[in-house]
């Protein structure tokens, strides 16, 4: 056999399949016979065309035949393109042209939709388990909601018309309103009836500043007594503060001086040393005295003519020279709170006789408080009476003067019927101390900021209209939360983590708009980001987590700005600034709270894949200074900045602590005026931006975190502490290092007349318990990927092109050669040699 090609051999093969009528050439020797009774129509037909006898010579019939199958063979082995293009049969051409049409288009078709799908950017979620023995303990971040203590807010001048807002409300709605003892009249003893009106109002509010009356009658007096004996308490001394607290040097704060307890930390102990522009004398309460029959002797509470402090519980024990002679009490000045009710004592002083019977300056009553000096002298039936005051949290007054000496038992009828004024008592003149000019606040923030003046009545009669909180028309700068709010020591009694005490250098401490003095706990705002270094969980359980116990302090609460009483408390991702407004819970005292997590991680792939970003966008015109802070993009927080930065454009105020942020500075001047909705455009405007710009549906530009780590909770409530587990409590309160914790429970146990129902109920309205803890450490890793790969996508392609048209990579190849070859033969120019 002739040597032939691997094509030839092919088309062979073919051409013996496709003419079976005649021997196929270039078999060599061997013959092949074929018997067939068919004729073959398309053959005769093929001669009739070209002219040539069927019965001509065999030797030609022989070549045309081997031409023919040839011809036919090669078909087999054609390309499409040939078929379609060089083939000589039209009607073969036509053929093919119909089959391969509706082919070639369903690929187009199925091309088209996979680039279309391809160019979409589609992603694929995969939700992988991840066992680790290790994980990041979430950031807790806790505040009172309570924003600011009322015995500590009292000491400022400026919020003095707020405490006694807060005060007559708690007494009595009507009284706040109308302030009446009868159906027309005013009680005159405690209230001003407006000159034009029927409405009275507490006389503290006069020539306060504020027109508390329609006709501003309360303010067209002549105030110049009281701004005399303002100006004669408020001293260098006082500053900020209300007298007798006093400011200490180069700090916004108010200390107590001559309290033995050091408050002042720029200098310390300022408001205790005796060297200092002031002289403290005698400033522990109590103790034992001794009367004498020469001389009278007076005893007052060290403070005196200033105000006594809170949680004072003193005895002073008067003994007589000799036995045989007996004690006789004058009271010279008497300025001790009353309570709610006016024949109630929020502090009080009683006197006990020798034999421990009450002695008392008003008949049948053995507590005495109030303003009023009864005209009376005692004497005791021995030779000793003890003197006891007492005070509560709250702020005080000037507190009491009395004078003694000792009688022989034979001048005791003699002496009787004398008066308190043969011992010589000088009246103590009241002081009426008012703020009635606002103060200048070196906050650091501004150069010199002064607190804003601030109407509480309108701000508390606006918010009854309008439905909202009365805290939200009242603007707090962050020095007052700092200084006047709940300090961690206080708040905080317990703290363990995994078994172990807590550190105080384990939380950071910062000021929210709403409650004040926050803290957090493992959590970015005390840690480096560069090398966070956060704390870890390698254990499961309630045991191995963070136990928190709080001491919510319900009654230092001021009720107009804390509706609810409790621990506002959210757990977050480490390197996300806490939205504590949007997404904390509220934890209730007299609960345990136990708070099981289980984490989830999800990373998103941005870019052109999904509407998510890892960045702060540049819309936001933050500055360095916020994004540095935050280098982590959040999108709670960037709705915040958001909205923030529209009401400072849109209104020119902003409503939270954050200022100087944007790039612009016009913004930048607007977020140190804050917003006030009593206004009505204000009102408006506030609505209107909160309409357009708050939330998931705002024009705020702020996608999704790509990177997030959230935590589903768990929680369980039970009634905390148990019947069984109070004694215990209460011996490890007592040993707390919160001293407002201890003296509270000191106070509680030592109390007389509670019952031990009342002390339990106490106890539960002002403690919470809250544990935190990982129930598995396995964890949700939710990862998005491009649903193609660059390999994904030619064996997507390959594989229509192959269903359809079974091409494959030098079909394709060839495809294109066609094409060129066909434009370089039709556009090259003539050559002369062609």
């Amino acid at each position: 056999m002739a040597d032939t090609t691997p094509d030839e051999n092919n088309s062979l093969y073919f051409s013996n399949i496709l003419c079976p009528h005649q021997p196929c050439p270039d078999t060599g020797d061997k013959k092949v016979e074929q018997d067939t009774k068919a004729d073959d129509s398309e053959w005769q037909d093929k001669n009739a065309q070209s002219g040539k006898d069927e019965k001509s010579e065999t030797g030609g019939g022989n070549e045309k035949c081997k031409d023919d199958c040839k011809e036919l063979g090669n078909a087999y082995v054609e390309t499409y393109f040939e078929k379609i293009t060089t083939h000589k049969y039209w009607w073969y051409k036509i053929m093919w042209t119909l089959i391969y049409a509706p082919l070639f288009i369903f690929m187009v078709i199925l091309l088209s939709q996979l680039f279309q799908d391809y160019w979409s950017y589609p992603t694929t979620i995969s939700i992988e388990i991840v066992r680790s023995g290790r994980n990041d303990f979430p950031g807790v971040t806790f505040c009172n909601e309570n924003p600011l203590r009322k015995s500590m807010l009292s000491r400022l001048k400026h919020y003095q018309d707020l405490i006694l807002l807060d005060d007559y409300l708690g007494a009595s709605l009507d009284a706040f309103f109308k302030g009446r003892d009868g159906e027309n009249d005013c009680d005159l003893n405690n209230f001003f009836k407006c000159s034009r009106t029927d409405d009275c109002i507490p006389k503290e509010w006069l020539c306060n500043g504020n027109m508390n009356c329609e006709d501003g009658s309360d303010e067209s007096l002549n105030c110049s007594e009281f701004e005399d004996q303002m100006n004669q308490n408020d001293s260098g001394l006082h500053g900020i503060c209300k007298w007798p607290f006093i400011q200490c040097p180069n700090e916004f704060y108010c200390a107590q001086p001559c309290d033995g307890i050091p408050e002042c930390t720029a200098r310390p102990a300022y408001d205790e040393n005796s060297n200092s522009d002031f002289q403290c004398q005698n400033s522990k309460c109590g103790g034992t005295f001794v009367a004498s029959s020469h001389d009278v002797k007076n005893i007052t509470y060290p403070n005196y003519p200033g105000f006594y402090n809170p949680r004072q519980d003193c005895f002073y024990t008067i003994e007589a020279d000799t036995n045989s002679s007996i004690i006789q009490l004058s009271l010279n000045d008497l300025a001790i709170e009353q309570g709610l009710d006016p024949n109630s004592c929020a502090d009080f002083l009683e006197i006990y006789d020798t034999n421990n019977q009450y002695l008392s300056f008003v008949d049948g009553r053995s507590q005495l408080c109030g303003f009023s000096v009864p005209n009376k002298v005692l004497n005791s039936s021995g030779h000793r009476v003890t003197i006891h005051f007492k005070s509560d949290g709250f702020h005080g007054a000037q507190g009491f003067s009395i004078s003694y000496r000792a009688l022989p038992q034979s001048r005791k009828r003699r002496e009787a019927s004398q008066s308190h004024q043969q011992l010589n008592v000088v009246p103590v003149n009241r002081r009426v101390l008012r703020s009635a000019h606002s103060n200048c606040v070196l906050t650091g923030q501004k150069g010199c900021s002064e607190i804003p003046k601030t109407d509480f009545v309108k701000a508390f009669k606006h918010a009854s209209v309008a439905h909202i909180g009365v805290r939200e028309l009242l603007f707090f700068p962050e020095v007052v939360f700092e200084n006047f709010g709940y300090e961690l020591d206080d708040f905080l009694v317990d703290c363990t983590f995994d078994g172990e005490l807590c550190d105080r250098s384990q939380f950071a401490k910062y000021q929210h708009f709403d409650y004040g003095n926050c803290y957090s706990f493992n959590s970015l705002r005390h840690r480096n980001y560069s090398s966070p270094d956060f704390i870890q969980s390698n254990k499961t359980g309630k045991d191995s987590g963070l136990d928190l116990t709080f001491f919510v302090d319900s009654s230092d609460y001021i009720g107009i700005l804390a509706p609810y009483t409790g621990v506002r408390l959210l757990i977050h991702e480490n390197l996300k600034d806490p939205n504590m407004r949007q997404e904390g819970l509220s934890v209730r005292p007299g609960e345990s709270t136990a708070i099981a997590l289980k984490m989830t991680s999800r990373h998103g792939k941005g870019g052109k894949f999904s509407n998510c970003t890892s960045s702060w966008p540049p819309k936001l015109m933050l500055n360095e200074g916020i994004t540095s802070l935050w280098p982590e993009y959040d999108r709670g927080n960037c709705l915040h900045f958001c909205y923030i930065k529209e009401l400072a454009r849109s209104c020119g105020c902003v409503t939270d602590f954050f200022q100087d942020i944007y790039t612009d500075a016009q913004l930048n001047e607007a977020t140190w005026r804050k917003c006030d909705p009593s206004n009505e455009t204000v009102d408006a405007c506030l609505k209107k931006t909160f309409r357009t710009f708050f939330g998931d549906n705002g024009k705020c530009p702020c996608p999704q975190s790509c990177e997030t780590v959230y935590y589903t909770e768990t929680r369980a409530i039970s009634l905390w502490p148990s019947e069984t587990h109070m004694r215990l409590f209460e011996a490890n309160t007592l040993r707390s290092k919160s001293a407002p914790v201890v003296d509270f429970v000191s106070e509680l146990l030592g109390s007389k007349n509670a019952t031990k129902a009342e002390m339990k109920e106490a106890i539960r309205e002002n403690f919470a318990h809250v544990q935190i803890f990982y129930t598995t450490l396995e964890f949700e890793r939710i990862v998005e990927d491009p649903k193609y790969s660059f390999t994904e996508m030619l064996g997507l392609i390959g594989g229509i092109a192959g269903l359809c048209l079974d091409w494959d990579t030098i079909t394709i190849l060839s495809f294109f050669e066609i094409i060129l070859m066909w434009i370089y033969h039709k556009y090259r120019p003539n050559q002369a040699n062609d």
